[in-house]
């Protein structure tokens, strides 16, 4: 009688540690998912806010009844232009380095992912796998390398770019990316290479 309980006891701490173990996780996915919410919120409540602003500044300065354009009119009309998702995530992490509330960890990732993407098409290093680096290089070094994008490569070949159709040889610019990123992050993993020794020419591994 003694073991059958013993048995039965394990039985159902088991058990309850499977429940424990299946609420932890659920909990998570609820958690991750109200992060994803309040950005949301958060991001709505700031375009209704500034939409707003918008309209009641320019409403204040038109003499009828009309209704605001919220819209430049044609005598300060520009132009407009489609902006591929890469180029609107490096937009919002550099202002989010002057304007912290424009921070999104999820935009900057997104932007650091492809970065890193362009550098291993272009047979480099991707910054967030050296491992030489510490994370506030690799964020400066991503700063960088976003700003060098954004003032070397005309915005009609960024596309090309980040799908791997054109690389940074097509534009003539790698020697000089890669010393604009050695200037901020330091001497890199290829550099400290050089030290290594070639042991396929000392015979240790023949």
């Amino acid at each position: 009688m003694m073991m059958s309980g013993v048995a039965a006891d394990r039985i159902a701490r088991a058990a309850l540690r499977q429940r424990r173990d299946t609420r932890q996780s659920e909990l998570a996915q609820i958690q991750r998912e109200r992060l994803i919410c309040e950005d949301s919120l958060f991001n709505t409540n700031l375009l209704i806010h500034v939409s707003h602003e918008i309209e009641r500044n320019v409403s204040s300065n038109r003499p009828d009844d009309q209704g605001a354009l919220v819209a430049n009119d044609a005598e300060t009309y520009k132009s407009w232009a489609a902006v591929t998702p890469y180029e609107v995530a490096s937009y919002l992490t550099a202002g989010s380095r002057v304007f912290p509330i424009l921070r999104n960890e999820r935009v900057e990732s997104f932007r650091n992912r492809t970065q890193d993407r362009m550098a291993f098409q272009n047979g480099d290093v991707p910054l967030s796998f050296r491992g030489d680096l510490t994370e506030e290089q690799c964020r400066r070094g991503h700063d960088r390398l976003a700003e060098f994008l954004a003032r070397r490569v005309a915005r009609k070949d960024i596309k090309s770019l980040v799908d791997g159709k054109l690389t940074y040889e097509d534009f003539g610019i790698k020697e000089d990316l890669r010393k604009t990123i050695e200037e901020i992050v330091g001497q890199g993993v290829t550099d400290q290479s050089r030290d290594i020794p070639d042991f396929s020419k000392t015979g240790t591994f023949q």
